[in-house]
């Protein structure tokens, strides 16, 4: 008498052809995603992946990635802009970022991004455990802060990136959204 693994049906290894979609197919499929980040390497990787399901990938990584530094670094590690300039110029950023996530305080402190595709398109909301900002002066790049060595990442994110961006009063949640469809031409 056969064993039931051996009368079960065995996978075929090779998924019928309706089955093989690109990347950008199957994130059609997405409904809505939630993802925790930590490191700067994780939203990294992360905003590679979550750009993969955009038309225009180079557009939105970008941008992407800059938010989602921003919620780790000043949102979940509290290091302001003044001390990021500070610790850029003594090549210490790495090193201090290194430092606090491995305080006691800020081991278990991260950053959530969703991703929810509706008919409108697709929005990505990041969140981060921090008091928040006063962002209104950096959704745009101010002259007197044009040749500052970091500080453009939102107003560029913004310009480029995405169709709509938007904060919440206290500064630690941006809201992002791009178009499916690319906007009606006049």
């Amino acid at each position: 008498m056969p064993t039931p693994a051996q009368t079960a049906p065995q996978p075929n290894p090779q998924p019928p052809a309706s089955v093989n979609m690109d990347m950008q197919s199957g994130f059609a499929l997405m409904d809505t995603c939630k993802f925790r980040i930590r490191t700067i390497s994780e939203a990294a990787v992360l905003a590679r992946f979550a750009a993969a399901m955009f038309r225009d990938p180079q557009r939105i990584a970008p941008g992407l990635e800059a938010l989602m530094l921003n919620a780790i670094e000043h949102g979940c590690l509290g290091i302001g802009h003044d001390l990021k300039t500070r610790l850029l110029e003594d090549g210490n950023w790495l090193a201090e970022i290194e430092r606090r996530q491995s305080l006691p305080e800020n081991r278990q402190k991260s950053a959530e991004v969703v991703i929810a595709r509706r008919p409108e398109g697709v929005f990505i909301v990041i969140t981060d455990p921090g008091a928040g900002f006063d962002w209104k002066s950096w959704t745009s790049i101010e002259p007197a802060r044009a040749r500052d060595s970091h500080g453009r990442g939102i107003a560029r994110a913004r310009a480029v990136s995405f169709d709509n961006l938007a904060y919440n009063a206290a500064g630690n949640q941006v809201a992002l959204h791009v178009r499916d469809a690319p906007p009606a031409k006049w």
